[in-house]
């Protein structure tokens, strides 16, 4: 069996089925405004231009990966200054792969941009986007001995041996995109047994990889996984990526028997945010030291319950903000900056509440 377009279905992804009530923090601190790490005055919020990219990128085929065969892909997240060059780059998720990633990373700082403006002025800007590896190109598939092993994973679960699915887990070594599409359900199908709900949300947006079409996946496959990585995300209150999942299925196109309740939902997410409600997200840096999120609103407030957290970067669509943690404080982002992805520094194995109000 080879996983490619058009071949044998994925494990049948389980959703879950209602949205968390929202909760709060308590003993909440009045509002802190974040300031610009460059100590700019907020600007008027008037026509708004975004980055419009220039130059291609050197990108890099690592020869390491090269001489192996092996594919993989990053996504990084960055600032482009008033004069269109990339500052405060980052790899917010990837394959895992650190030569992929420092190719990317290096490929980011010789892109050019004509600089987001402001009113006709010439502004900082938050950017991401994703570098893709690969040699097989479209129409390849899984190896033989994969397929083999994602089977033997599959019948174990079933099974509940959990000792053996982790054994097969710890040899699945990707070697190209369409093994790494099918690694996000595999480990999916394991954490519905053995994990987290934030786990099955990690493991199945590596599934899609940021691509906003099915490219490794058969297509009724990718439209299965973007509708549990909605209600998965929605479930842990995480509604900007609820949100930007709705948007890829909309562009897909929503199933009729489905199109009510989701939006239905979309409604309940778009309501909050507008709203002086608050709502809390719980996160585990694991064994990194950063990690990322897309934020729903303008306020938040942050409590470490185990680690430390150190910094705080907004990378927002008008705006860079950098700032140390302060346990004593509520920030507020300005409404000129734009929505804002945040990335926190810390220590690994640091878990922590996020509120946003």
């Amino acid at each position: 069996m080879r996983f490619a377009r058009g071949s044998r279905r994925v494990s049948a992804l389980i959703l879950a089925t209602v949205l968390s009530a929202a909760t709060t923090l308590a003993d909440e601190s009045p509002g802190h405004p974040a300031r610009n790490a460059r100590g700019d005055v907020p600007l008027d919020v008037v026509a708004y231009t975004p980055p419009k990219r220039l130059e291609g990128s050197s990108l890099e085929y690592p020869r390491v990966a090269r001489q192996m065969g092996n594919e993989g892909w990053v996504n990084v997240a960055f600032m482009v200054d008033t004069a269109g060059v990339p500052y405060e780059i980052a790899v917010t998720d990837s394959t895992g792969d650190r030569h992929f990633e420092q190719a990317a990373l290096d490929a980011a700082r010789d892109l050019r941009f004509e600089p987001a403006s402001l009113g006709g002025r010439p502004v900082e800007a938050g950017f991401s986007m994703k570098f893709s590896f690969s040699l097989t190109g479209p129409g390849g598939g899984a190896r033989e001995v994969f397929a083999k092993k994602y089977r033997a994973l599959s019948n174990a679960i079933g099974k509940q041996d959990r000792a053996r699915a982790e054994d097969i887990l710890a040899s699945m070594k990707v070697a190209n995109l369409y093994e790494d599409a099918y690694l996000g359900p595999a480990w999916f199908n394991y954490y519905r047994v053995w994990g987290t709900p934030a786990q099955q949300l990690d493991a199945l947006q590596r599934a899609v990889a940021f691509e906003d079409d099915a490219r490794y996946l058969p297509e009724d496959a990718f439209r299965r996984v973007l509708e549990s990585i909605f209600m998965l995300a929605g479930s842990t209150n995480d509604f900007a990526q609820a949100l930007a999942a709705w948007r890829k299925l909309e562009k897909l196109g929503v199933p009729p028997e489905k199109e009510a309740q989701l939006r239905s939902m979309v409604g309940e997410i778009e309501s909050l945010r507008a709203d002086d409600r608050s709502f809390v997200v719980e996160g585990d840096f694991g064994e990194r030291t950063s990690w990322f999120i897309s934020l729903l609103k303008k306020r938040f407030r942050i409590v470490v319950d185990e680690g430390e957290l150190t910094e705080i970067k907004l990378r927002c669509d008008k705006r860079y903000v950098l700032f140390p943690y302060d346990p004593g404080l509520e920030y507020r982002i300005l409404d000129d900056y734009g929505d804002c992805g945040m990335e926190l520094i810390g220590d690994p194995g640091t878990r922590f509440r996020l509120a946003q109000s």
